[in-house]
C-alpha cells in the first residue's frame, strides 16, 4: 500500500489564502487546542468529510471525491485533474484516529488505512476548512514510502 499512498498525496491543493496557519506538524506544542473546548459534536462533521473523501479516493470514485473538497480545492482540481488520482483498491479498511480542531473553522483528521492482508495501517492526514456552507478538504499529507519524507 505504500506505493499507493504516494499518489494520494499529490492532491496537495492550497487551502485558502495567505493567512492560513502553518500546517499542523509545524505548529508549536504550546498552542491552545480547540478541541478541547468545542466538543465531540464539533468533530464530528469533520471527521466524517475526511472519511468519505478518504473512502471515495481509495475505492477508485473521483465524482465523490471533488465533492468533499473545498471551493478552492476543487478549482485547482479542475484546473489540474492530475493532482485527485482515485487509487481504486477493492478492500480497505478506514479507520479515523486524531480529529483536531484548529480554529472555528479549521480541523486536521487522522484517516488509518489498513489494506487487506497488510499487516498495520497507513496512516492519511486531511486539512479541512469550513467556508459558509460546508467542511471540505484542502490537504492532505501521508507517508511516501520506506525512507521517503512525508508530503
Amino acid at each position: 500500500m505504500k506505493r499507493t499512498l504516494i499518489v494520494v498525496a499529490l492532491i496537495s491543493v492550497g487551502c485558502g489564502d495567505a493567512s492560513t496557519p502553518a500546517p499542523l506538524a509545524n505548529r508549536s506544542g504550546g498552542q491552545a487546542d480547540a478541541t478541547a473546548d468545542a466538543g465531540p459534536n464539533a468533530i464530528r462533521e469533520p471527521a466524517a468529510v475526511a472519511e468519505r473523501f478518504v473512502r471515495a479516493i481509495v475505492s477508485g470514485d473521483r465524482i465523490a471525491a471533488q465533492r468533499e473538497l473545498t471551493a478552492n480545492a476543487a478549482a485547482r482540481v479542475a484546473r489540474e485533474p492530475e493532482l485527485l488520482q482515485p487509487l481504486g483498491l477493492a478492500t480497505v479498511e478506514l479507520r479515523i484516529g486524531e480529529v483536531r480542531l484548529l480554529g472555528p473553522a479549521e480541523a486536521a483528521v487522522q484517516v488509518l488505512i489498513t489494506e487487506a492482508g497488510s499487516e498495520g495501517a497507513d496512516e492519511v492526514g486531511c486539512l479541512l476548512k469550513r467556508d459558509s456552507a460546508k467542511w471540505g478538504v484542502c490537504g492532505l499529507a501521508s507517508n511516501a514510502g520506506d525512507g521517503a519524507e512525508p508530503v
